[in-house]
């Protein structure tokens, strides 16, 4: 997945405060105090690590790492009217009520204890709010609305708030902060226990986290409620193909196709059971078919059609389709050393040595960070058919359009071309490289932003592509080091810093990366 930045401080205390040196105070940065909103999207975040198990040290960290923004008293005062609304809502939230009483089991702090008994008074009603004598009891009691106001005024409040926990959720999910995104998804359901689009959200985070029964049950709920529900029927099947149930994944996105046949990567997943888990080649083949008339530009399904064929030793419709898919990607590895397989099936011998010395030809371009020469051909150019400026501007443009159009397949199509015609043209080779990240070719857009980073080392957008393209490899060390090439060009932009903070986290580097969060703030 892509990730989506939410906000500049959450993306590195959601994940830090493990081992490591606690970091250096910063009194020069004057932060605005925590809003109560902030102070419930950390808190929820703290609780996800508790629910990791995170030791007294790490929570300590936590606050400490917050101390310039919120004091414990303003941690006091906010837990209570958190508690006050949680504790208000007519409805179990055994969850966060467990995951309070743990934090108030893990952390010395005074305001744990506060923790505790709201935790505790969660867990002790079955259904509706029922709320234990304690000593926090009157700070949590909930405000009586007037007769007039309540009605109209809960149901707008609850949908609002429905809506803003299943965002939560999903960007939680986006992060893969499965078990944040649980706890968000969970407070949705709360309030609206038939929230569809909750529920799916819900049983994604419990795939991810591993608990597949939960999973399987969930999605299954959303189809008692919703049994046209297209994208659920999908993820079940994407669940039950995980469980090696091939046959309970075909059905079940065959229910999903039927509802939306424009789906192409069901159309796909549904390939790939048929095929790889089942040996039905000839029905894999159909699905994949379905797929490209969706799609015909993605060189995937291609490649994997000529799978297909290989499986059945059709090799002559074999190198048809992989031919097709080094038309549409020219550096896609796999498919040149398949092709040379299948053409020595064939006796093709020369043909396969040049398919072979082609995927060579990617790997030492790979290690020297050089792009692999495009041409097929062995013997040189004509000057006028080597080097041509005007055909490769032309060519660029029309990537550019394209591009705008967003038809990225087709947008680097056009700037293979262009390179083509002129290896110097630096800005198509940009632009290639920026493609192909989009794409999901980070290889090849690494190669490509090379190119230009070898005649101009300062070029920013160049450096952020590549630096972009390694993190997404979680290349680690190498995203670090690119970070700080862009941060040598744009030493105040805040979301290098952040990314960088990503990096030097991943890295175990929990010092420096509290120090480059507190740089993007």
């Amino acid at each position: 997945m892509l990730r989506r930045i939410v906000q500049a401080i959450v993306n590195l205390f959601r994940r830090l405060l493990g081992i490591g040196s606690a970091p250096a105070a910063e009194p020069t940065i004057q932060q605005a105090p925590l809003s109560d909103a902030e102070c419930e999207y950390y808190f929820l975040q703290l609780l996800d690590g508790i629910g990791q198990e995170w030791d007294r040290v790490k929570v300590d960290r936590f606050f400490q790492a917050l101390r310039d923004r919120a004091s414990d008293e303003r941690w006091l005062a906010w837990l209570r009217r958190f508690g006050n609304a949680r504790l208000s809502e007519d409805s179990t939230q055994a969850e966060l009520g467990r995951r309070l009483v743990q934090f108030s089991q893990t952390s010395s702090r005074h305001f744990a204890t506060v923790a505790g008994e709201i935790g505790r008074q969660l867990l002790a009603r079955p259904e509706a709010m029922e709320v234990s004598e304690s000593p926090v009891a009157p700070a949590l009691a909930a405000p009586t609305p007037t007769p007039e106001s309540a009605p109209v005024t809960r149901s707008v409040v609850d949908e609002a708030e429905v809506q803003r926990w299943v965002k939560r959720g999903m960007e939680q999910l986006d992060l893969d902060r499965y078990e944040a995104a649980l706890l968000a998804f969970d407070r949705a359901l709360a309030l609206d226990d038939r929230q569809v689009r909750a529920l799916i959200g819900r049983a994604d985070a419990l795939a991810d986290l591993q608990r597949s029964q939960a999973a399987l049950e969930t999605y299954q709920k959303v189809l008692e409620l919703d049994p046209n529900n297209a994208e659920a029927w999908g993820r079940l099947g994407d669940l039950q193909h995980e469980l090696k149930r091939p046959e309970a994944a075909i059905e079940s996105w065959d229910k999903a196709l039927e509802l939306d046949p424009k789906d192409v990567q069901t159309w796909i997943n549904k390939g790939v059971a048929l095929g790889l888990r089942l040996g039905r080649w000839q029905d894999a083949l159909a699905a994949w078919d379905k797929a490209l008339e969706l799609d015909p530009k993605d060189a995937q399904i291609w490649f994997r059609r000529g799978v297909a064929f290989g499986a059945m030793e059709q090799w002559d419709a074999a190198v048809e389709s992989w031919d097709k898919t080094l038309e549409l990607d020219p550096y896609f590895r796999d498919a040149w050393i398949n092709k040379g397989v299948a053409l020595q099936k064939l006796g093709r011998y020369e043909e396969a040595i040049e398919a072979n010395n082609r995927a060579l030809g990617l790997d030492v371009a790979k290690a020297e960070g050089v792009p692999a020469e495009p041409s097929k051909a062995k013997d040189p150019q004509p000057a006028e058919a080597s080097s041509m400026p005007e055909r490769a501007e032309d060519f660029y443009r029309k990537s550019i359009e394209q591009y705008d159009s967003g038809n990225l397949h087709a947008a680097l199509r056009f700037l293979d071309r262009a390179v083509e015609a002129d290896p110097d043209n630096l800005q198509a080779w940009q632009q290639r490289g920026q493609v192909q990240r989009e794409l999901g070719q980070f290889e090849a857009s690494i190669i490509s932003c090379d190119r230009v980073l070898a005649t101009q080392p300062d070029d920013v957008k160049t450096l952020w592509t590549r630096a972009l393209a390694l993190q997404q490899l979680q290349r680690w060390e190498a995203a670090n080091t690119a970070w700080d090439k862009v941060l040598e060009q744009q030493p105040d932009v805040k979301d290098a810093w952040i990314h960088k903070g990503i990096a030097l986290e991943k890295l175990g580097r929990y010092g420096e990366a509290i120090e480059a969060n507190k740089r993007a703030m």
